[in-house]
Protein backbone atom coordinates (compact mmCIF):
# COMPACT_ATOMS: atom_id res chain seq x y z
CA UNK A 1 0.00 0.00 0.00
CA UNK A 2 2.91 2.70 1.10
CA UNK A 3 5.05 1.65 -2.33
CA UNK A 4 1.59 1.90 -3.89
CA UNK A 5 1.04 5.19 -2.97
CA UNK A 6 4.55 6.29 -3.23
CA UNK A 7 4.45 5.00 -6.73
CA UNK A 8 1.56 7.63 -6.82
CA UNK A 9 2.77 10.64 -5.71
CA UNK A 10 6.32 10.31 -7.67
CA UNK A 11 3.96 10.05 -11.02
CA UNK A 12 1.86 12.73 -10.24
CA UNK A 13 5.06 14.89 -9.23
CA UNK A 14 6.72 13.35 -12.61
CA UNK A 15 3.96 15.21 -14.49
CA UNK A 16 4.57 19.17 -12.91
CA UNK A 17 5.83 21.21 -15.08
CA UNK A 18 9.23 22.99 -14.56
CA UNK A 19 7.39 25.88 -13.05
CA UNK A 20 5.43 23.93 -10.86
CA UNK A 21 8.48 22.06 -9.71
CA UNK A 22 10.05 25.06 -8.96
CA UNK A 23 7.01 26.42 -6.87
CA UNK A 24 6.75 23.32 -5.32
CA UNK A 25 10.06 23.25 -4.02
CA UNK A 26 10.20 26.81 -2.66
CA UNK A 27 6.83 25.64 -0.62
CA UNK A 28 8.95 22.56 0.54
CA UNK A 29 11.63 24.75 1.81
CA UNK A 30 8.87 27.35 3.92
CA UNK A 31 8.01 24.02 5.81
CA UNK A 32 10.46 23.75 7.51
CA UNK A 33 9.93 27.10 9.17
CA UNK A 34 9.14 27.06 12.97
CA UNK A 35 6.45 29.41 12.08
CA UNK A 36 5.20 28.06 9.10
CA UNK A 37 1.55 28.99 8.04
CA UNK A 38 -0.09 27.96 4.58
CA UNK A 39 -1.18 30.74 2.41
CA UNK A 40 -4.71 31.77 2.40
CA UNK A 41 -6.50 33.09 -0.46
CA UNK A 42 -10.37 34.56 0.67
CA UNK A 43 -12.50 34.30 -2.32
CA UNK A 44 -15.53 36.70 -2.01
CA UNK A 45 -17.91 38.65 -4.04
CA UNK A 46 -21.74 39.08 -4.61
CA UNK A 47 -24.03 36.31 -4.92
CA UNK A 48 -24.50 34.34 -7.82
CA UNK A 49 -21.15 35.60 -9.87
CA UNK A 50 -19.33 32.46 -9.81
CA UNK A 51 -17.25 32.78 -6.59
CA UNK A 52 -17.77 28.79 -5.80
CA UNK A 53 -17.00 27.97 -8.97
CA UNK A 54 -13.63 29.94 -9.38
CA UNK A 55 -12.68 28.84 -6.08
CA UNK A 56 -13.01 25.12 -6.68
CA UNK A 57 -11.46 25.68 -9.63
CA UNK A 58 -7.78 27.10 -8.00
CA UNK A 59 -7.97 24.61 -5.74
CA UNK A 60 -8.19 21.84 -8.55
CA UNK A 61 -5.67 24.09 -10.24
CA UNK A 62 -2.99 24.11 -7.36
CA UNK A 63 -3.31 20.59 -6.86
CA UNK A 64 -3.23 18.90 -9.80
CA UNK A 65 -0.94 21.47 -11.33
CA UNK A 66 1.41 21.98 -9.14
CA UNK A 67 1.02 19.28 -6.74
CA UNK A 68 0.16 21.06 -3.71
CA UNK A 69 -1.65 19.77 -0.57
CA UNK A 70 -4.42 22.62 -0.35
CA UNK A 71 -7.64 22.37 1.38
CA UNK A 72 -10.65 24.53 0.08
CA UNK A 73 -12.76 25.58 2.52
CA UNK A 74 -17.05 26.96 2.61
CA UNK A 75 -17.90 29.02 4.87
CA UNK A 76 -20.98 30.40 3.15
CA UNK A 77 -24.20 28.83 5.38
CA UNK A 78 -25.69 28.43 1.42
CA UNK A 79 -23.30 25.59 0.42
CA UNK A 80 -22.89 24.75 -3.14
CA UNK A 81 -18.68 23.60 -2.61
CA UNK A 82 -20.13 20.09 -3.07
CA UNK A 83 -22.32 20.42 -5.89
CA UNK A 84 -19.64 22.12 -7.60
CA UNK A 85 -17.09 19.10 -6.71
CA UNK A 86 -19.91 16.61 -7.01
CA UNK A 87 -18.86 15.05 -3.75
CA UNK A 88 -20.96 15.29 -0.91
CA UNK A 89 -19.36 17.32 2.07
CA UNK A 90 -19.85 18.18 5.94
CA UNK A 91 -18.06 19.44 9.03
CA UNK A 92 -14.90 17.19 8.35
CA UNK A 93 -11.69 17.68 6.42
CA UNK A 94 -11.59 15.24 3.44
CA UNK A 95 -10.13 14.22 0.69
CA UNK A 96 -11.54 15.00 -3.32
CA UNK A 97 -11.19 11.65 -5.15
CA UNK A 98 -9.75 12.02 -8.48
CA UNK A 99 -7.42 14.97 -6.90
CA UNK A 100 -4.38 13.72 -4.89
CA UNK A 101 -3.82 16.34 -1.94
CA UNK A 102 -6.94 18.22 -2.19
CA UNK A 103 -9.16 18.43 0.83
CA UNK A 104 -12.48 19.92 0.77
CA UNK A 105 -15.07 20.43 3.71
CA UNK A 106 -18.21 23.04 4.03
CA UNK A 107 -18.54 24.44 7.59
CA UNK A 108 -21.79 24.50 9.52
CA UNK A 109 -21.95 27.97 10.19
CA UNK A 110 -24.88 27.91 12.45
CA UNK A 111 -23.40 24.90 14.73
CA UNK A 112 -20.64 27.39 15.00
CA UNK A 113 -22.71 30.24 16.04
CA UNK A 114 -24.56 27.57 18.49
CA UNK A 115 -21.43 26.72 20.05
CA UNK A 116 -20.59 30.58 21.19
CA UNK A 117 -24.31 30.96 22.29
CA UNK A 118 -23.57 27.94 24.70
CA UNK A 119 -20.43 29.03 25.88
CA UNK A 120 -22.13 32.25 26.70
CA UNK A 121 -24.67 31.33 28.72
CA UNK A 122 -22.69 28.98 30.59
CA UNK A 123 -20.03 31.18 31.91
CA UNK A 124 -22.74 33.96 32.77
CA UNK A 125 -24.83 30.99 34.16
CA UNK A 126 -21.39 30.19 36.36
CA UNK A 127 -20.91 33.65 37.31
CA UNK A 128 -24.37 33.73 38.87
CA UNK A 129 -24.15 30.85 40.43
CA UNK A 130 -20.79 31.01 42.24
CA UNK A 131 -21.52 34.62 43.47
CA UNK A 132 -21.60 36.95 40.85
CA UNK A 133 -25.06 37.21 40.42
CA UNK A 134 -26.55 38.22 43.35
CA UNK A 135 -26.67 40.83 46.17
CA UNK A 136 -24.20 44.05 46.24
CA UNK A 137 -21.53 41.65 43.71
CA UNK A 138 -23.60 41.60 40.68
CA UNK A 139 -21.13 40.96 37.90
CA UNK A 140 -23.71 39.11 35.58
CA UNK A 141 -25.61 42.73 36.04
CA UNK A 142 -22.97 45.53 36.25
CA UNK A 143 -21.65 43.92 32.98
CA UNK A 144 -24.51 43.51 31.20
CA UNK A 145 -23.50 40.19 30.30
CA UNK A 146 -26.97 39.08 29.94
CA UNK A 147 -27.64 41.59 26.90
CA UNK A 148 -24.74 39.86 24.91
CA UNK A 149 -26.18 36.77 25.43
CA UNK A 150 -29.66 38.53 24.12
CA UNK A 151 -27.73 39.87 21.48
CA UNK A 152 -26.56 36.19 20.50
CA UNK A 153 -29.93 35.30 19.63
CA UNK A 154 -30.21 37.40 16.39
CA UNK A 155 -26.55 38.35 15.86
CA UNK A 156 -25.41 41.21 13.54
CA UNK A 157 -24.85 39.48 10.07
CA UNK A 158 -21.63 37.51 9.42
CA UNK A 159 -21.26 36.97 13.16
CA UNK A 160 -21.88 33.18 12.01
CA UNK A 161 -19.06 33.31 9.63
CA UNK A 162 -16.04 35.00 11.78
CA UNK A 163 -16.97 31.88 14.17
CA UNK A 164 -16.57 29.19 11.56
CA UNK A 165 -13.82 30.77 10.19
CA UNK A 166 -11.82 30.92 13.84
CA UNK A 167 -13.19 26.68 13.93
CA UNK A 168 -11.66 26.35 10.69
CA UNK A 169 -8.35 27.31 11.24
CA UNK A 170 -8.31 24.98 13.92
CA UNK A 171 -9.02 22.30 11.94
CA UNK A 172 -6.24 23.50 8.88
CA UNK A 173 -2.95 23.89 11.25
CA UNK A 174 -3.64 19.43 12.42
CA UNK A 175 -2.95 19.21 8.79
CA UNK A 176 -3.93 16.80 6.67
CA UNK A 177 -6.52 14.06 7.98
CA UNK A 178 -4.67 11.21 6.32
CA UNK A 179 -1.09 11.80 7.53
CA UNK A 180 -0.93 15.28 9.35
CA UNK A 181 0.99 16.60 6.52
CA UNK A 182 0.89 20.38 6.33
CA UNK A 183 -1.24 22.41 3.68
CA UNK A 184 0.17 24.91 1.62
CA UNK A 185 -2.49 26.58 0.58
CA UNK A 186 -6.17 27.21 1.87
CA UNK A 187 -8.72 28.52 -0.20
CA UNK A 188 -12.24 29.86 1.44
CA UNK A 189 -15.30 30.49 -0.41
CA UNK A 190 -16.94 33.03 1.59
CA UNK A 191 -20.68 34.34 1.80
CA UNK A 192 -21.78 36.99 -0.27
CA UNK A 193 -20.30 40.56 0.28
CA UNK A 194 -22.83 41.95 2.35
CA UNK A 195 -21.60 39.44 4.94
CA UNK A 196 -18.41 39.91 4.45
CA UNK A 197 -18.33 43.65 4.84
CA UNK A 198 -20.14 42.88 8.35
CA UNK A 199 -18.02 40.16 9.04
CA UNK A 200 -14.53 42.38 8.89
CA UNK A 201 -16.32 45.31 11.63
CA UNK A 202 -17.41 42.10 14.18
CA UNK A 203 -13.81 41.58 16.12
CA UNK A 204 -14.47 44.76 17.21
CA UNK A 205 -18.03 43.87 18.46
CA UNK A 206 -17.21 41.13 20.18
CA UNK A 207 -13.87 42.59 21.81
CA UNK A 208 -16.31 44.91 24.13
CA UNK A 209 -17.61 41.66 25.23
CA UNK A 210 -14.08 40.06 25.95
CA UNK A 211 -13.21 43.03 27.33
CA UNK A 212 -16.01 42.46 30.17
CA UNK A 213 -15.25 39.15 30.04
CA UNK A 214 -11.91 40.28 32.03
CA UNK A 215 -13.41 42.44 34.21
CA UNK A 216 -15.12 39.35 35.30
CA UNK A 217 -12.46 37.57 35.80
CA UNK A 218 -10.19 40.78 37.85
CA UNK A 219 -13.62 40.94 40.13
CA UNK A 220 -13.86 37.27 40.75
CA UNK A 221 -10.58 35.76 41.57
CA UNK A 222 -7.96 38.72 41.52
CA UNK A 223 -5.60 39.63 39.21
CA UNK A 224 -2.71 37.11 40.28
CA UNK A 225 -5.04 34.14 40.07
CA UNK A 226 -6.51 35.05 37.00
CA UNK A 227 -3.11 35.39 35.31
CA UNK A 228 -2.66 31.40 36.42
CA UNK A 229 -6.01 30.42 35.42
CA UNK A 230 -5.78 31.68 31.59
CA UNK A 231 -2.84 30.51 31.36
CA UNK A 232 -1.46 27.53 28.85
CA UNK A 233 -1.37 25.41 32.04
CA UNK A 234 -4.38 26.96 33.84
CA UNK A 235 -5.75 23.64 33.53
CA UNK A 236 -3.34 21.16 35.10
CA UNK A 237 -2.26 24.32 37.91
CA UNK A 238 -2.68 23.97 41.51
CA UNK A 239 -1.71 27.71 42.12
CA UNK A 240 -5.26 28.90 41.38
CA UNK A 241 -7.43 30.39 44.58
CA UNK A 242 -10.52 30.28 43.17
CA UNK A 243 -12.50 27.33 44.59
CA UNK A 244 -14.80 26.86 41.11
CA UNK A 245 -12.88 24.78 38.50
CA UNK A 246 -15.98 24.77 36.97
CA UNK A 247 -16.31 28.63 36.67
CA UNK A 248 -12.59 28.69 35.54
CA UNK A 249 -13.41 25.91 32.51
CA UNK A 250 -16.23 28.05 31.46
CA UNK A 251 -14.14 30.73 31.02
CA UNK A 252 -10.90 29.62 29.38
CA UNK A 253 -13.55 28.02 26.56
CA UNK A 254 -14.65 31.53 25.86
CA UNK A 255 -10.61 32.90 26.36
CA UNK A 256 -9.63 30.11 23.97
CA UNK A 257 -12.46 31.77 21.43
CA UNK A 258 -11.22 34.59 21.23
CA UNK A 259 -7.98 33.80 20.96
CA UNK A 260 -8.95 32.12 17.68
CA UNK A 261 -10.76 35.28 16.52
CA UNK A 262 -7.77 36.98 16.94
CA UNK A 263 -5.79 34.56 14.64
CA UNK A 264 -8.43 35.18 12.40
CA UNK A 265 -8.10 39.12 12.61
CA UNK A 266 -4.35 38.88 12.36
CA UNK A 267 -4.56 36.29 9.72
CA UNK A 268 -6.75 38.72 7.04
CA UNK A 269 -4.27 41.82 7.92
CA UNK A 270 -1.34 39.32 6.74
CA UNK A 271 -0.35 40.87 3.64
CA UNK A 272 2.49 37.68 2.95
CA UNK A 273 -0.06 35.02 3.90
CA UNK A 274 -3.18 36.17 2.87
CA UNK A 275 -4.71 37.52 -0.41
CA UNK A 276 -8.57 38.42 -0.98
CA UNK A 277 -9.43 37.50 -4.18
CA UNK A 278 -12.79 39.27 -5.66
CA UNK A 279 -15.45 37.60 -8.30
CA UNK A 280 -17.66 39.60 -10.24
CA UNK A 281 -19.43 39.72 -13.01
CA UNK A 282 -19.91 42.66 -15.69
CA UNK A 283 -23.17 44.48 -15.15
CA UNK A 284 -24.18 47.45 -13.21
CA UNK A 285 -25.08 45.84 -9.98
CA UNK A 286 -21.58 43.46 -9.40
CA UNK A 287 -19.73 46.50 -10.19
CA UNK A 288 -21.04 48.33 -8.04
CA UNK A 289 -20.58 45.81 -5.53
CA UNK A 290 -17.23 45.04 -6.41
CA UNK A 291 -16.05 48.55 -5.84
CA UNK A 292 -17.44 48.89 -2.57
CA UNK A 293 -16.12 45.59 -1.59
CA UNK A 294 -12.26 46.38 -2.55
CA UNK A 295 -13.06 49.73 -0.68
CA UNK A 296 -13.90 48.66 2.52
CA UNK A 297 -10.61 45.87 2.18
CA UNK A 298 -8.30 48.17 1.76
CA UNK A 299 -9.76 50.37 4.44
CA UNK A 300 -9.03 47.03 6.84
CA UNK A 301 -5.70 46.86 5.45
CA UNK A 302 -6.43 43.23 3.84
CA UNK A 303 -4.53 42.76 1.13
CA UNK A 304 -6.34 42.21 -2.77
CA UNK A 305 -4.64 42.07 -5.84
CA UNK A 306 -7.26 40.04 -8.03
CA UNK A 307 -10.83 40.75 -9.40
CA UNK A 308 -11.99 37.67 -11.57
CA UNK A 309 -14.08 38.90 -14.07
CA UNK A 310 -16.53 36.18 -15.02
CA UNK A 311 -19.21 35.27 -17.00
CA UNK A 312 -17.70 37.59 -19.58
CA UNK A 313 -19.31 37.41 -23.62
CA UNK A 314 -16.69 37.81 -26.26
CA UNK A 315 -17.37 39.08 -29.61
CA UNK A 316 -16.96 36.17 -31.33
CA UNK A 317 -19.70 34.96 -34.72
CA UNK A 318 -21.10 32.54 -32.51
CA UNK A 319 -22.16 36.00 -30.52
CA UNK A 320 -24.08 37.75 -33.28
CA UNK A 321 -27.79 37.10 -32.06
CA UNK A 322 -29.55 40.28 -31.12
CA UNK A 323 -30.07 38.39 -27.30
CA UNK A 324 -26.05 38.66 -26.63
CA UNK A 325 -24.88 41.07 -28.66
CA UNK A 326 -26.89 43.29 -26.00
CA UNK A 327 -25.43 41.46 -23.06
CA UNK A 328 -22.30 41.64 -24.86
CA UNK A 329 -22.50 45.57 -25.78
CA UNK A 330 -23.72 46.02 -21.98
CA UNK A 331 -20.51 43.82 -21.01
CA UNK A 332 -18.11 45.73 -22.80
CA UNK A 333 -19.29 49.27 -20.92
CA UNK A 334 -19.43 47.93 -17.27
CA UNK A 335 -15.44 45.59 -17.86
CA UNK A 336 -14.14 49.76 -18.98
CA UNK A 337 -15.40 50.14 -15.32
CA UNK A 338 -14.07 46.85 -13.69
CA UNK A 339 -10.48 47.72 -15.97
CA UNK A 340 -10.54 51.31 -14.38
CA UNK A 341 -11.49 50.21 -11.45
CA UNK A 342 -8.58 47.34 -11.39
CA UNK A 343 -5.59 50.45 -13.03
CA UNK A 344 -6.55 52.47 -10.30
CA UNK A 345 -6.16 50.49 -7.74
CA UNK A 346 -3.03 47.94 -9.04
CA UNK A 347 -5.53 44.78 -9.17
CA UNK A 348 -4.88 42.52 -11.76
CA UNK A 349 -7.88 41.14 -14.06
CA UNK A 350 -8.54 37.89 -15.24
CA UNK A 351 -10.97 37.53 -18.09
CA UNK A 352 -13.38 34.34 -18.09
CA UNK A 353 -15.86 33.31 -21.13
CA UNK A 354 -19.10 32.49 -20.57
CA UNK A 355 -19.27 28.67 -21.24
CA UNK A 356 -22.38 27.14 -22.53
CA UNK A 357 -22.85 24.34 -19.79
CA UNK A 358 -22.29 25.03 -15.54
CA UNK A 359 -18.87 24.19 -14.80
CA UNK A 360 -18.86 21.03 -12.67
CA UNK A 361 -16.88 17.99 -11.29
CA UNK A 362 -12.93 17.53 -11.08
CA UNK A 363 -13.06 17.46 -14.97
CA UNK A 364 -14.92 20.91 -15.42
CA UNK A 365 -13.25 22.65 -12.96
CA UNK A 366 -9.69 21.97 -14.58
CA UNK A 367 -10.99 23.33 -17.73
CA UNK A 368 -11.96 26.24 -15.91
CA UNK A 369 -9.02 26.65 -13.52
CA UNK A 370 -6.67 26.46 -16.96
CA UNK A 371 -8.63 29.77 -18.41
CA UNK A 372 -8.49 31.58 -15.10
CA UNK A 373 -4.59 30.28 -14.53
CA UNK A 374 -2.84 30.03 -17.87
CA UNK A 375 0.76 28.86 -17.66
CA UNK A 376 3.38 31.35 -17.12
CA UNK A 377 5.18 31.48 -20.40
CA UNK A 378 9.05 30.08 -19.80
CA UNK A 379 11.90 32.97 -19.54
CA UNK A 380 13.41 33.66 -22.67
CA UNK A 381 17.29 34.37 -22.86
CA UNK A 382 19.33 36.37 -25.95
Amino acid sequence: SSSSSSSSSSSSSSELSIEAKLAKMEMDIERQSDDYEPKFTIMGGKGGVGKTSSSASLAVHLAKNYGFKVAIVSTDPAHSLGDSLRYPLDGELRNVPGVDGLYAMEVDTQDALDQLRTAVKDMVQSTKENGGGSGGFDLVGQLKLEEFVETLETPPPGADELVALAQMLKIIKKGTPDDGSPFDHVIVDTAPTGHTLRLLSLPSFLDKFFERLKKVRDKVSGASTLLSMFSSSSSSSSSSTYDEPEVIEKVDRLQNLQNSIQKVTDLLSNKDKTQFCIVTIPTVLAVAETERLVASLQEQHIQVKHVIANQVVTSSEESKSAYLSSISEEQQGMMGEIQNLADAKGLNVVKVPYFDAEVRSVFGLKILGDVLFPPVPAATTK
